[in-house]
């Protein structure tokens, strides 16, 4: 399903966007030095549910996202085997999205920058604190506001 808001970027540039979420995923479950299954099954299911629960604004998004998503973040895991080499190749290339932002509307840009960053947020909370579950470790803290992207 064509994206609205995209109809100015390139294919490339659309699919970045699409992969985001799971590099986002891979950033902060790497964070601590291990990719918990936990962390990973999380995001899936977060992911999910955005593509009916979102601003309409980005449930087309989410519903692109989805159809790629799982296997996204296994390929990310692989390639960047949670070092801390990785986690700074995955800034790199989440930091890549900027230009991409910067042609898009500035509502539709800070609602995407939203929805990463509470992703980011739920990612980390899914493997630390009271069972488990609600906190978020030093590591994963510097990460969760997704500073290389500005907006």
């Amino acid at each position: 399903m064509p994206i609205p808001e995209f109809n100015n970027l390139s294919e490339q540039e659309v699919e970045f966007l699409v992969n985001a979420p799971a590099y986002v995923t891979i950033l902060i479950a790497s964070a601590d030095d291990k990719i918990d299954k936990k962390e990973k099954n999380w995001a899936k299911k977060l992911e999910s549910y955005r593509s009916f629960t979102s601003e309409a604004m980005l449930q087309a998004y989410y519903e692109e996202v989805n159809k790629s998503f799982e296997t996204a973040i296994d390929a990310l895991e692989e390639l960047y085997n949670e070092s801390e080499d990785g986690l700074t190749a995955i800034s790199m290339e989440l930091e890549k999205l900027n230009p991409i932002l910067a042609k898009m509307d500035d509502d539709m840009t800070s609602t995407l920058l939203s929805s990463w960053r509470s992703l980011a947020n739920k990612v980390a909370e899914a493997s630390g604190g009271f069972l488990g579950m609600f906190s978020t470790d030093n590591e994963e803290k510097k990460w969760i506001d997704l500073p290389m992207l500005k907006g």
